[in-house]
């Protein structure tokens, strides 16, 4: 059996794909945290960038204790490199092009423009483009009055180029265990491209996309991003800037889509191929040992737990913790 763990409130990005891989299974942070116990299998520890430091050590013990058992287990919560250390890290090996900075520090831009979003969570850009150091201060500072936190805003160095037609696409791959494969890629005709926008993409492009779908672009390249980043279960996201790939972020989390429906038959038939890659990837993480549990020892994870019940009350309406 699989078990994926997520924040209860994003048990919703797997959903697909755990109606058709009966072996696939949710547990929720608070589920495992209240646990004395865990039943055998592969895990899957994921929304790393959404926990508190004090839920990430509780989760790298339970993970640790998780292999000691004879499970397997992946992304490691002590080791994963988060979006911030992660884009440092391929700059210096220069992977990417574009750098990051944290203002809190006294990091500042050398070259412009940039653009200030969160370090950790999902929730979009927080400016558009900013060409100067006094429009950064400035657009800083109006962020920060919102109310969100200096030490969760990072400024980004722009890295995105259009194609002769005008539109940007964002292209992405997935990583489960040892395998790896392409998702179906997104235009928009602005920079910022998260969802995409129906019509910009004709039919020689979802041809193109079809005879491909089944290889792994900058395969090289993609395995590195992974590797320094020791995140085993997510999806990179990338662009291109004059002809080479920028890579954006891991999500350790994403929303996975089953769905196949479309006009284009080509299209329909990449969707039918990544959903065959993506069960037979968590089919091969999945361990043939059945039954039997996994008693968690670990003298402190029991002490947290106790106070979290006394505190925090975790064990009363689980839907009652608030979304972060």
């Amino acid at each position: 059996m699989v078990y994926i763990i997520t924040r209860w409130e994003h048990s919703y990005t797997t959903k697909g794909p755990r109606r058709v891989c009966k072996n696939f299974k949710h547990l929720s942070y608070d589920q495992v945290f209240n646990s004395s116990s865990l039943p055998m299998g592969s895990y899957i520890f994921t929304d790393l960038d959404r926990l508190s430091v004090f839920e990430l050590e509780l989760a790298g013990i339970i993970y640790r204790e998780l292999l000691e058992a004879g499970a397997v287990a992946y992304n490691d919560p002590a080791s994963c490199l988060m979006r911030f250390e992660l884009l440092k890290a391929l700059h210096r090996e220069q992977i990417n092009d574009f750098k990051v900075y944290h203002p809190q520090y006294g990091e500042w831009p050398d070259e412009y423009p940039v653009f200030l979003r969160r370090a950790a969570f999902h929730m979009g850009l927080l400016t558009e483009l900013l060409f100067s150091r006094g429009e950064l201060e400035e657009a800083l500072q109006s962020v920060i009055n919102t109310g969100i936190p200096m030490n969760n805003i990072m400024a980004v160095g722009y890295a995105a180029e259009a194609e002769d037609n005008g539109i940007f696409r964002k292209f992405s791959v997935y990583k489960i265990g040892e395998a790896y494969f392409q998702d179906t890629a997104v235009a928009e005709r602005n920079w910022v491209v998260k969802y995409g926008k129906k019509g910009l993409v004709d039919e020689e492009f979802f041809r193109k996309e079809l005879e491909e779908i089944n290889e792994v672009p900058f395969g090289e390249s993609v395995e590195k991003v992974f590797e320094i980043s020791n995140i085993d279960y997510g999806r990179v996201d990338f662009g291109f800037l004059r002809g080479r790939p920028q890579f954006y972020e891991i999500n350790t989390n994403p929303m996975v889509s089953f769905k196949t429906e479309h006009w284009s038959e080509s299209r329909e038939a990449s969707r039918l191929a990544f959903v065959q890659n993506y069960t037979e990837a968590i089919n091969s993480i999945d361990t043939a040992t059945a039954g039997g549990k996994i008693v968690l020892k670990n003298r402190y994870l029991k002490k947290m737990r106790r106070r979290c019940r006394k505190r925090i009350r975790w064990y009363h309406g689980l839907k009652s913790r608030p979304t972060y």
